[in-house]
């Protein structure tokens, strides 16, 4: 009787008893992987954020992965697995038990334990649509040449979709720019000044080309005068907790995202500043710099040295906005003001760095000078300063 009493009492004490640590451990284990195998998992290819991957236990090599595949094939042959691999596996095989198959539900090569995390705690980390397109803002008048009228405009330049109409621009104008490789279609954009008074819906089914721009301004003269409904009165400054401020609305896929010109560039620093003259002010990102920098600026930069006749001469010209970022698909020109060469113009158009590289030749000896120059749609230009270009003879 003692010693079953003993064999009774050693067996209840046992690593299994049940009120063991380790009988607690195992059970909680269980039930939490059967709580985790009843939830859903997505089929989104969407990006996850890091740390989002970095919670997986365990992944099952799919069939399409070499690298996986070579790994499986090995620990099948040799049984040799990683510390962390041996760590993770009874986790992953008891999940296996519990979890339901869902067809559609698990993506391809996920664990029990990897695919709820994979569905459930990506969703809030898929960007929408339009976060690929860059705004920016300028206003258009061309009833005087000014050097600040917003360039590029209407040129033809397939990377530039131009939608617009009229002859006689007073009108604000909005560029999308898209960076990425693949065209983007905007279902509509507008235009909320934020006061009483008319709201821009003007353009639908916009396409911005990929590595281009959609550029956005009045459909017909007059019907797009953003400066129209000011708040104050003709260069009087706006108070500092003004709320009335100029909205632009870009819908993409029923998404609409709000971007705001808390520079006042749209309705022109808040007064009809036609008041002062002409009104153009140059493109520069939504919500950067305001009409205290109207224009933008361009630059000449040559290498100095002298060049044998017959050779090539290359420069660059760099073309910055009003918002001192580099400005794409502008239409520049290297004209030679005087020397051999004076009358000749070459001509060139900035890359998404706002570099244009232009190379020209002589076949005569002497100093030109050279300079650069980007001329608008209202008859202005900006120009840059002059450089020198020394032609020598060949045998030099």
């Amino acid at each position: 009787m003692a010693l079953q009493t003993c064999a009774s009492t050693k067996k209840s004490s046992g690593v299994f008893a049940p009120h063991s640590l380790i009988r607690k451990l195992v059970s909680l284990v269980a039930i939490w992987s059967m709580i985790m195998g009843t939830l859903p998992a997505y089929t989104s290819e969407s990006p996850r954020a890091e740390w989002v991957n970095s919670w997986k236990f365990e992944t099952i090599p799919p069939a399409h992965d070499k690298t996986s595949a070579a790994a499986a094939h090995k620990v099948a042959a040799t049984g040799q697995h990683s510390p962390a691999a041996s760590l993770r596996r009874p986790l992953a095989a008891l999940a296996a038990l519990h979890a339901p198959t869902l067809p559609g539900f698990r993506k391809p090569g996920s664990s029990a334990l990897a695919w709820p995390m994979n569905g459930l705690f990506a969703l809030p980390f898929q960007a929408t649509g339009d976060s690929q397109l860059q705004v920016s803002v300028s206003f258009a008048d061309n009833s005087s040449s000014s050097p600040n009228f917003p360039l590029p405009w209407n040129g033809s330049n397939p990377q530039i979709n131009f939608v617009g109409g009229g002859t006689a621009y007073r009108a604000g104008a909005i560029r999308l720019d898209n960076p990425s490789p693949s065209p983007i279609t905007v279902d509509q954009v507008s235009v909320d000044l934020g006061r009483p008074g008319p709201v821009f819906q003007l353009w639908q089914n916009v396409t911005v080309p990929a590595g281009g721009s959609a550029i956005l301004t009045q459909t017909q003269n007059g019907n797009f005068d953003t400066s129209a409904s000011p708040i104050v009165g003709c260069g009087l400054p706006l108070a500092q907790n003004e709320t009335r401020i100029p909205k632009v609305t870009i819908t993409i896929a029923g998404t609409s995202t709000d971007y705001m010109d808390t520079a006042h560039v749209l309705d022109t620093g808040g007064f009809n500043s036609s008041c002062r003259g002409n009104q153009s002010l140059e493109w520069r990102p939504v919500g950067t710099s305001g009409i205290e920098s109207p224009g933008g600026s361009i630059q000449l930069i040559t290498d100095g040295a002298p060049h044998a006749v017959g050779t090539q001469d290359t420069t660059t010209i760099l073309m910055s906005d009003a918002g001192n970022q580099p400005l794409a698909n502008a239409a520049v020109t290297l004209n030679v003001v005087n020397g051999p060469n004076a009358g000749m113009s070459f001509s060139g158009t900035t890359d998404s760095t706002g570099t244009a590289t232009v190379q020209y030749s002589s076949t005569a000896q002497g100093n030109d000078q050279i300079q650069a120059v980007a001329a608008n749609f209202s008859g202005g230009n900006i120009s840059s300063q002059q450089a020198a270009t020394v032609w020598s003879s060949a045998d030099a």
